[in-house]
């Protein structure tokens, strides 16, 4: 997914914030696209092996470009302390999915820009140390 256009455009700006800013705008346009399609292969993979199989793998794509994120974000400078790109990624793996997302977007009512601003935000408290969140 982070070979489309606007990944990459994201991961290539020129600070961390704006990176995660972007590809957040670019999940969040994923979501609203797809969201209940894959709010529903996630269920169905709690009731069939067979497509459990397939959301797996699935998850381990969708890891290795929040992944791609994390070192994007750690190549513009230092993570916070006691994070590493691998627990930073499951760290935004966790945050980041897509069910939430569904969730704010349907279940809560959320415009895509109110749910780009939360997400945003907690993406930057992982990612970002906090003397370089809010500079003085």
């Amino acid at each position: 997914m982070t070979d489309r256009a606007e990944f990459t455009a994201a991961l290539a700006q020129p600070t961390a914030a704006a990176a995660i800013e972007g590809y957040v705008r670019a999940l969040t346009h994923v979501a609203i696209r797809a969201g209940g399609l894959v709010v529903a292969f996630e269920d169905a993979a709690a009731a069939d092996a067979a497509t459990a199989e397939l959301w797996a793998l699935a998850e381990q794509h969708r890891r290795a470009d929040l992944r791609r994120l994390v070192q994007a974000v750690a190549d513009r400078g230092p993570l916070p302390a006691g994070w590493d790109v691998d627990s930073a990624t499951d760290a935004v793996w966790l945050v980041a999915t897509p069910r939430a997302a569904h969730v704010a977007l349907q279940t809560l009512g959320w415009s895509a820009d109110r749910l780009v601003a939360a997400v945003t935000a907690q993406l930057r408290a992982l990612l970002i140390p906090s003397d370089d969140r809010n500079p003085a």
